[in-house]
């Protein structure tokens, strides 16, 4: 059973409760200097607001560095967990006869003699031994592909209209596009670059001051699409051990 999803949002929520903690720290430096600034009465007026500014940067630059450092670290985690996943989830590559590629050479040379009127049961029978092998299915399905003088295998309603031969196929294909996907999403994962200010009043002066790095658009985005990805995954997977163990029950009991 896939828990992907509930991975990668146990990473999200550690994500954001150290950004919301350090924020807080922040705050309360900032706070502290606004509500007591009597160090600064030394110095002229028009010098204090700057001087505030300094000491604060002075104060929460650590913090944020912290942060960012943390942020790779989370970022680092959740691509840790895709690559585990996967590696669990798609099938290990089979170690190949020492004839494997004269079988191939044969199956291209009886896919060429069916020609346009390949159908599914005798395209399964050339490709039944290669049905584990993902990436010379691919191979497979492009030549048929072409040979069938069809832009994709798949009918209207998406429906493979080779089921038997590239049903499992396309199903393993659609999880490797989508860890693609998600392993695309999790290079700039929780790696902000859009700095958050605010204007606090001292000593009657406005200054505007740098909290943390907040999330834009597109990286809210990303994390919106990551889990739904992670999600789709889970799905998958329990809808294939469900099928695996109604074949294994009607085996048992027949």
């Amino acid at each position: 059973m896939s828990n992907l999803k509930e991975k990668i949002e146990k990473v999200k929520k550690a994500f954001d409760k150290n950004n919301a903690i350090a924020e807080s720290e922040m705050r309360k430096i900032i706070q502290g200097y606004v509500e007591n600034p009597s160090e600064f009465e030394q110095y002229q007026p028009q010098y204090r607001p700057e001087l505030f500014r300094k000491a604060v940067n002075e104060k929460t630059t650590p913090i944020m560095e912290d942060v960012n450092k943390m942020n790779i670290v989370f970022n680092q985690k959740v691509k840790a967990i895709i690559e585990e996943e996967k590696s669990a989830i798609l099938p290990k590559p089979k170690e190949k006869s020492a004839d494997y590629s004269i079988r191939i050479s044969n199956a291209l040379k009886y896919l060429e003699i069916e020609g346009e009127k390949l159908d599914d049961d005798i395209a399964y029978e050339i490709l039944k031994d290669f049905m584990d092998d993902y990436e010379q299915m691919k191979l497979f399905k492009n030549v048929i592909r072409r040979q069938m003088k069809l832009e994709i295998l798949e009918g209207y309603d998406g429906k493979c209209i080779l089921p038997k031969t590239f049903g499992n196929f396309n199903k393993m294909e659609m999880i490797i596009n989508t860890f693609s996907e998600m392993e695309s999403i999790a290079n700039v994962l929780f790696l902000k670059n859009q700095t958050k200010k605010e204007q606090f009043i001292f000593y009657n002066a406005r200054v505007e001051l740098p909290l943390l790095s907040v999330p834009g658009y597109q990286e809210l985005t990303n994390e919106e699409n990551i889990i739904n990805l992670a999600e789709i995954i889970d799905s998958e997977v329990k809808r294939m051990n469900n099928i695996a163990m109604d074949k294994s029950y009607v085996n048992i009991t027949e």
